[in-house]
């Protein structure tokens, strides 16, 4: 969102504006999700050639491994999503429920 502040979209024609935020938005996430990979490669490096990583048992190192795939996993399944809502034209995420404020009117259950 940062991008959208720095540039003046009132100097876009009504009919491209949307297109130019929609692809501002992609930009940010995409910032995002680089930003997630770079901290995980970060934490890989960390895990083969750290301080401790001499002393870690095979089971450990395999472990952390594990948890990195996962992670990484983790990331390009939310960049498949991104890409397919990109595909279907969808250009906001979609809504956060908020589930448990309900009002005091309402009965619990």
């Amino acid at each position: 969102m940062f991008a959208a502040s720095v540039l003046d979209l009132s100097a876009i024609p009504d009919a491209q504006r949307a297109a130019v935020q929609a692809l501002l938005e992609e930009v940010a996430a995409l910032k995002d999700i680089t930003r997630r990979q770079e901290h995980l490669i970060a934490e890989l490096n960390h895990a083969l050639h750290g301080k401790r990583s001499e002393k870690l048992s095979e089971d450990e190192r395999q472990l952390a491994f594990e948890d990195l795939s996962i992670a990484l996993a983790e990331v390009e399944a939310s960049r498949e999503t991104q890409a397919t809502r990109a595909d279907k034209g969808a250009t906001r995420p979609a809504p956060k429920r908020n589930i448990g404020n309900l009002p005091a009117a309402l009965p619990r259950i």
